[in-house]
């Protein structure tokens, strides 16, 4: 039994040593995006600037607003838009002016966080209420597409609260600890990328058009917050990185029937998506910017410097 307590101090004894050192190692940055979950959505911890590591070979810096967005862009008087979706959008391997959405002629910002799905994303909408042609909405196929079935709980996905992120924020060591102690106590939490075949084969367990009607049913409710004639500003939908085999981070061959299944899916929602936004934009799985490349660090996303939109029209035709 002595020997038991000794093995257990001797572990905790090398985290501790472990958290000491990585708090030196990146005195300026923390490993991990401090969001919350307020009972409707997901947020950043509001009006922060703080630096993340873990997620790229370089220090991220990242700028938060009132709201708990992410800045990419602050023109006070320039015209507004907001972005919203989930970490895909956020932009885990870039700087502010390095995001595929930064521009100099607008004022931007991305509500985004881990595990904010398309109802979340509503709650928000309905909460910012903004004009509609200021909306642009994104949706990550890889995990929006299970996300979409309203039996979805995102609060099973809280690791922090508002009041734990603002008093470990500024200390690297005592947030390093405090994910430590959750990732331990937590059976639920994990660092753990997900495996790429089991994804998958989630997604074809499932018939088409139980996605299909998932869509259908969702866009209906999105047409009901509208607030006015005026359509949203954009569409954005980002494909699975699930559709790609990967050696290491790079990716080495695509599954065709990923690829027709989400055509197929995308394709469908042409009829309820003209009618509400400006622009629409789909991610090709053929681009070659895409079978090029590696996924990002923690093998859950896409590259930011490989999203390359193209209208809805020309990949459905």
């Amino acid at each position: 039994m002595f020997s038991r307590y000794l093995t257990k101090f001797s572990i905790y004894f090398i985290l501790i040593i472990l958290l000491f050192y990585s708090n030196i190692l990146y005195a300026n940055c923390i490993n991990f995006i401090p969001y919350y979950y307020t009972g409707k959505s997901h947020k950043i911890i509001e009006n922060k600037e703080f630096c993340v590591k873990n997620f790229s070979e370089k220090n991220i810096v990242y700028k938060s607003d009132e709201f708990g967005a992410r800045i990419i862009s602050n023109y006070p008087n320039k015209p507004k838009k907001v972005y919203f979706g989930d970490s895909q959008l956020l932009g885990l391997d870039v700087n502010a002016k390095e995001h595929n959405f930064f521009s100099d002629n607008f004022s931007i910002s991305l509500h985004a966080t881990p595990n904010n799905g398309p109802y979340e994303v509503l709650n928000l909408i309905i909460e910012r209420n903004l004009s509609p042609e200021e909306v642009y909405i994104t949706f990550n196929f890889s995990r929006d597409i299970f996300r979409i079935n309203q039996n979805w709980n995102p609060s099973k996905y809280k690791i922090f609260s508002k009041k734990e992120l603002e008093e470990i924020i500024v200390s690297r060591f005592q947030y390093n600890l405090t994910l430590m102690k959750k990732y331990f106590l937590d059976r639920k939490f994990t660092f753990k990328a997900p495996k790429v075949s089991k994804l998958r084969q989630n997604f074809f367990d499932k018939e088409k058009l139980t996605f299909i009607n998932n869509l259908n049913t969702y866009f209906s409710i999105l047409k009901l917050i509208k607030k006015s004639d005026n359509k949203f500003g954009g569409y954005y939908i980002y494909p699975p990185f699930w559709a790609f085999d990967v050696k290491g981070r790079k990716i080495t061959a695509l599954d065709n029937s990923v690829k027709i299944d989400y055509k197929i899916i995308v394709c469908s929602q042409v009829k309820n998506l003209k009618p509400l936004f400006s622009k629409i934009y789909v991610m090709d799985l053929d681009n070659k910017n895409l079978l090029k490349s590696n996924l990002t660090k923690d093998l859950r996303h896409i590259k930011t410097k490989d999203v390359h939109f193209k209208d809805i029209d020309k990949f459905c035709a």
